[in-house]
């Protein structure tokens, strides 16, 4: 299965403006206050809020001052470049609500996603962090099925399958051994990118056509990052949309590079298409997959955690344990 191609053009006065066109897998970069995590918000906003006829939603969370009389389009979302909007989030003084319609189910997963898996919910949470705590709360009470399609992940789960989180008497935690620990307590790698494996596990992100990712790579050690970038082709390979927000050039190289992360864990999740964007000087600009400042900047980290190359192509390097 392919996602069906969305384009998306983004304007927010004075911070952000450009076209994104959502691929299979879909980064965006930039510095810190370029916008990045205002845009993942926007695609979910106006994708969920497409649902709630009526629901206005305070501009403010998207860092904008709406003029205060008439009207700004801030996202609007067309299956072509030229082709009309099918979705847009318009903004006034009385908040922001979605025009239109696409048939679209998002999942957006915060920055700060650890805390609500540990903490069951943050309160006060913002409107789309909603649909994360809906799915931590269904792991929680151990919510299953058979997954419609795991897109070849499995593979990787039953090489390495550690993380582990289990659902017991309400509450997540983490099996190390025969000792369970409190999800409190536990490891960031099983806050976070356990969590995601145990959803995919379980079926429970089959329903879900675009999964927004921000800063999902933070925190996690190089190699669960490598399971993370795997998971993301893995999610598209089922058809879903993939977009990350990420300030790590090595996570991007990883998604970029899907054979040598494939080798490093000796799986075969098939590599989907991936669009990297930058938003620089508040425009979004799309670079090649296979910048060369990502290719040399790669090896050089992985030697830090005990890798090193044994083999180079023209695409793709080998890393073997036991350091440079």
């Amino acid at each position: 299965m392919t996602s069906n191609s969305v384009w998306a053009r983004v304007y927010i006065p004075g911070r952000v403006e450009g076209e994104v066109e959502l691929a299979p897998v879909t980064v965006v970069m930039g510095l810190p206050r370029s916008g990045k995590t205002a845009l993942l918000t926007l695609l979910y906003v106006a994708m969920r809020g497409a649902k709630y006829a009526g629901l206005h939603i305070p501009a403010s969370i998207f860092g904008v001052d709406v003029p205060r009389d008439g009207e700004v389009e801030l996202v609007s979302l067309r299956e072509c470049e030229k082709c009309e909007p099918l979705l847009s989030l318009v903004c006034g003084r009385e908040g922001c609500r979605a025009v239109g319609r696409l048939d679209a189910k998002p999942l957006f997963v915060p920055a700060d996603a650890e805390a609500v898996v540990r903490y069951y919910g943050i309160p006060f949470a913002p409107w789309h962090y909603l649909e994360f705590e809906h799915l931590v709360k269904k792991l929680r009470v151990g919510s299953s099925r058979q997954p419609v399609c795991t897109g070849g992940y499995e593979e990787v789960l039953d090489r390495m399958p550690e993380p582990k989180l289990v659902a017991k008497d309400g509450k997540l935690y983490e099996a190390l051994g025969d000792v369970l620990v409190d999800v409190y307590d536990a490891s960031t790698t099983t806050a976070k990118l356990g969590v995601l494996e145990e959803s995919l596990r379980r079926g429970l992100l089959d329903r879900y056509t675009h999964i927004l990712f921000d800063n999902p790579d933070a925190g996690l050690h190089p190699l669960s990052q490598a399971k993370l970038a795997l998971m993301m082709h893995a999610l598209a390979n089922c058809g879903k949309t993939v977009v990350v927000a990420t300030h790590s050039v090595v996570f991007v190289d990883m998604l970029t590079r899907t054979d040598y992360v494939n080798r490093m864990v000796g799986a075969s999740v098939k590599p989907a298409d991936v669009a990297i964007y930058a938003i620089e000087d508040g425009r979004i600009k799309r670079y090649e997959s296979y910048a060369s400042y990502i290719r040399d900047y790669t090896p050089y980290i992985y030697a830090l955690y005990g890798y090193s190359p044994v083999e180079s192509g023209k695409d793709y390097m080998v890393f073997r344990s036991g350091g440079p």
